[in-house]
């Protein structure tokens, strides 16, 4: 063991506890605990749901789908390569496809080992303990559940963080036709003023996404119209809190309950919310200020970080999820704003082993368990805590460029960004 390095043995250690209570629990309750979703019978229905209405044309008027075409593409290519079958219910899709769940769990297994090629300060063995602590962490296990699509985007926005000028662009071409929120990392072009990567882009992802359309039929700019109303009305208050990573999160919870333990309610439910948008709204300048005041003396991978942290904490409709990126960009985080670790660290630990509420709900019916049983709901400290470390990274992420492209004086963090 590699002693310099011995404190990721103890992270592992920690995630794999988390398994075991996991399991310990599922064995207790029939049900997965937080931060997994309340809907315990919505299991892998991410992938099902989404396989199920690729056949299906009126994907984008029915179903309000916010997916681009490719990723039904996608999905009908896997499903006639593993399974070829076809049923009139996603859940049924489900229930006869045990090939499919298997590929669910093989391919995101999988994804991630590329990536390990960034942690190139590390040897084989503690490439490995790095790769396990992600695949054993909450956000990946999270997105594992749900079998979210978002996990085939790993590599491909590996390699868009890790090109240059044309590979660079269409690998963000692809990724905007599968997740197109990543379509604001294009503003690192504009505020670069690359004009040829810019007419490329578009060029790109207007072939890719008319090249799909085709291929998946009509009603295609549904989801132009979907995309645009897609709002916090989607989502419930559970769903909303549901491994979180803005405090965005937070006003939307304190906004719409009466948490108990307020004495005074109403004075103290509003100063909470109003507290949350200043905090939300200060660090909304900061970052913009960030981007634009130091656009010529950011690279492309600084402004990058700065705007993948920065969609997990101004947007809630992205989820959880997105913080899977956070394992590409930790390599670049370490090398030059070590200290940013100290708040990306425990994003992947088990925060929601510590429970803060619970209720019970009705007899719902459990994937894993195979039938009906009492639904223990629990909202565990991640909920609380991941948004407002995740909060603290883009900060002082802001505050480190402040101080190392500028002549201000700013408290001294210490040395913890030295190599």
């Amino acid at each position: 063991m590699n002693i310099k390095y011995k404190w990721l043995y103890v992270f592992l250690a920690i995630n794999i506890f988390s398994v075991v209570y996991y399991i310990l629990y599922f064995i207790k309750f029939n049900h997965t605990p937080a931060p997994f979703l309340y809907d315990k019978d919505d299991t892998f229905m991410d992938f099902f749901n989404t396989l199920y209405w690729s056949y299906d044309v009126n994907r984008y008027e029915i179903w309000q789908s916010i997916y681009p075409p490719l990723n039904f593409l996608f999905l009908k290519l896997v499903n006639l390569i593993i399974s070829g079958g076809f049923y009139t219910e996603p859940f049924d899709m489900r229930h006869n496809g045990q090939n499919l769940i298997l590929f669910i769990i093989v391919s995101f297994m999988l994804m991630p080992l590329i990536i390990l090629k960034s942690y190139d300060w590390l040897h084989a063995r503690e490439k490995i303990c790095v790769y396990f602590i992600f695949i054993l962490s909450a956000p990946f296990l999270f997105t594992l559940e749900r079998g979210n699509l978002i996990v085939f985007s790993l590599p491909i926005f590996y390699f868009f963080f890790n090109s240059e000028k044309l590979s660079k662009v269409f690998f963000l071409s692809i990724l905007v036709n599968i997740k197109p929120y990543f379509g604001v990392f294009i503003i690192t072009d504009f505020l670069k003023k690359n004009y040829y990567e810019l007419f490329t882009f578009f060029l790109f992802i207007s072939v890719i996404y008319a090249f799909t359309s085709i291929m998946m039929g009509p009603e295609f700019l549904g989801f132009i119209k979907n995309f645009f109303i897609f709002n916090e009305s989607v989502f419930s208050l559970r769903e909303v809190m549901a491994l979180p990573s803005t405090i965005l999160s937070h006003i939307i919870f304190f906004s719409n309950v009466e948490p108990s333990f307020l004495v005074n309610i109403f004075i103290k439910k509003y100063l909470i919310v109003n507290f949350l948008y200043c905090a939300y709204l200060l660090l909304l300048l900061l970052f913009l200020f960030t981007i634009i005041f130091f656009r010529n003396k950011l690279c492309s991978r600084e402004l990058i970080c700065l705007l993948i942290i920065g969609i997990t904490n101004f947007f809630y409709q992205v989820g959880g999820y997105t913080i899977i990126f956070y394992f590409i960009i930790i390599p670049y985080i370490y090398k030059n704003y070590r200290f940013l670790l100290f708040f990306i660290i425990p994003l992947f630990m088990p925060l929601d082993m510590i429970e803060l509420y619970s209720d019970i709900l009705s007899q719902r019916y459990s994937y894993l368990y195979g039938g009906y049983t009492e639904i223990n709901y629990s909202l565990g400290a991640g909920s609380l805590i991941r948004p407002i470390l995740n909060y603290l990274l883009l900060f002082f992420m802001c505050y480190l460029i402040l101080g190392k492209y500028t002549n201000i004086n700013l408290p001294y963090i210490g040395k913890l960004n030295e190599k």
